[in-house]
């Protein structure tokens, strides 16, 4: 009895979606979306500031001790 109710209401569904007039729904039959690529961007030798112009002197000086501290010891490494 239960399976009957299932069948009729499934054919009547049927019916109702080959109607003239209605189409079945088209999902995914498009392909993936595509996606655009953005056009890199080039810029010329002034365009940018050069590395280390934005700092301060006191931030220049400090970096500069940091990296002869660090590079003392590979000075003095026999080698």
């Amino acid at each position: 009895e239960v399976a009957a109710g299932v069948a009729r209401e499934l054919r009547q569904g049927v019916e109702e979606a080959t109607r003239p007039g209605l189409t079945l729904m088209s999902l995914f039959e498009t392909g993936p979306a595509q996606i655009k690529m953005l056009d890199p961007i080039f810029h010329e030798v002034g365009d940018r500031p050069r590395k280390g112009a934005e700092l301060s002197e006191t931030k220049q000086l400090a970096r500069r001790l940091t990296k002869e501290r660090r590079g003392g010891p590979r000075q003095l490494a026999p080698g």
